[in-house]
């Protein structure tokens, strides 16, 4: 991941972009890791990504979207990958229903963005 790849969320929403900021948000869990990029974002970004993990999983809770609920503690219990392609797929369908959620979202990637260490 690189600071241009976060860049995608002007683009409509695809599993690609939601790929990415759940790469961002969950990647500290996964166990393939969230690539070289990962280790470009300062302790800034790291607690903005934290608070993009915090606001998909809120987001979920309240929609008593349990599936998504699920994948997501698998994520962080297990990392998993295949958790991780099903969360991409629910968080696609909410970004493409909810324009707020997804106008949300790429606020995080934004923040996250401007604190990429060059």
């Amino acid at each position: 991941m690189t600071s241009a790849r976060l860049n995608v969320m002007s683009d409509p929403v695809t599993s690609t972009v939601v790929s990415e900021i759940l790469r961002v948000a969950f990647g500290q869990f996964l166990k393939a890791g969230v690539g070289e990029g990962g280790r470009q974002l300062t302790g800034a970004a790291l607690t903005k990504a934290d608070e993009l993990r915090k606001k998909i999983y809120s987001w979920f809770s309240k929609a008593k979207h349990k599936k998504a609920e699920e994948s997501i503690r698998k994520i962080e219990k297990e990392g998993e990958e295949n958790s991780l392609a099903k969360l991409i797929t629910y968080l696609t369908d909410e970004m493409e229903e909810n324009p707020r959620l997804a106008s949300e979202l790429q606020s995080y990637i934004t923040d996250i963005k401007k604190s990429f260490v060059n």
